[in-house]
Order: C-alpha cells, then structure tokens, then sequence
C-alpha cells in the first residue's frame, strides 16, 4: 500500500514525472497516455466535490482539495447598524451623514 498522499499536489508531482519521463524516453506513449486518462477522471471526480461544496454552501475541503484558510473576521465599523450573514457571505450597513454604506464580503 503506498504511503503517497492522495491529493491535488501529489497529482500534479504525478503529471510532472510523467512528462519528464516521457521527454526523457523512460516512459512509453502509452502508458502516459493510461496516467493521463486516470488523472483527468480524478480531476472530473475533484470538480464533482467542488460543484457539491458550492451547491451546499460548505466550507468544508475535501480529502482531494484542502479547504481553504478562513478569511480573517472585519471589524465592526463605528456606527455600524450591523452585520447579518447571506447566502454567499457578510452583509455590514453601517450609517452615515446623508446615507449609508454597504459593504458585501464574499465566502
């Protein structure tokens, strides 16, 4: 059983190696041809996760692709009349002389 992690970065080092040894002929058409096909059903696999995180509006990584970091909270403005959460992220108003400003931060 190998001990290679199954992720994003160790495809890429997969696809790398195999166009290095087919540039250096260690490595027949064909069997690059086989590397290939696999990568991109894997590749098809991550885009079916990534459609399905989008959908559901998760956070979460998958065991392919990592989640990403969390970005770092905003500050509360004076006189700010709030912040609520929306579908796709942060909705702050904050009230000013003649007006008010909003701002929308994506996920």
């Amino acid at each position: 059983m190998s001990t290679e992690a199954n992720d994003i970065s160790a495809l890429r080092s997969a696809l790398f190696e195999t166009l290095r040894g087919v540039k250096a002929g260690t490595i027949e058409i064909d069997r690059a041809k086989a590397i290939n096909d696999t990568a991109r059903v894997i590749v098809d696999t991550a885009r079916a996760e990534i459609d399905y995180i989008r959908v559901t509006g998760s956070t979460a990584g998958t065991d392919f692709i990592p989640a990403s970091p969390a970005a770092p909270a905003a500050p509360v403005l004076p006189g700010s009349n709030g912040q609520t959460q929306t579908a796709h992220g942060t909705k702050s108003v904050q009230q000013i002389p003649g007006g008010s400003v909003t701002t929308h931060r994506m996920k």
